[in-house]
């Protein structure tokens, strides 16, 4: 009888560790990025991060880099601004939401140098282009 209960526990026991794995793989968060007032950040180096990437500093773009994991984009002013450095693309999913609330004449959308172009692709859409030459 007790061999019996025992065994009824432990598949019990393994049926709740059984559901609890599978809802820890459905139910996977995103999460979120910021960069914040004051400090710079390369794109290249947030290529894994998903979520909301919310913009308060530099987001420095120095090579062609593909952020398609975050959903969405928030660029806040004063200081916040995303700022090509060479002539390189920045990449975002064609569903991500992209909000550029600074309307400073130096945040939002930047480059600087010299540059030939630098583009702003959402999905295969050419959001933005910029040339300094």
């Amino acid at each position: 009888m007790k061999k019996i209960s025992i065994l009824k526990n432990l598949i019990m026991a393994k049926q709740y560790l059984l559901v609890l794995l599978l809802i820890g793989f459905i139910n996977t968060a995103k999460a979120d990025y910021t960069v914040i007032a004051g400090s710079t950040i390369d794109a290249s180096t947030i290529t894994s991060q998903t979520g909301v990437l919310t913009i308060n500093g530099t987001l420095t773009v120095s090579s062609n880099t593909n952020l398609s994991s975050f959903t969405s984009v928030i660029i806040n002013g004063p200081n916040g601004k995303i700022n090509w450095t060479n002539n390189s693309d920045l990449i975002f999913s064609a569903t991500v939401s992209f909000d550029n609330n600074n309307t400073d004449v130096n945040g939002g959308l930047q480059s600087t140098g010299g540059n030939g172009s630098q583009r702003l692709y959402i999905g295969t859409t050419i959001i933005a282009v910029s040339s300094d030459n």
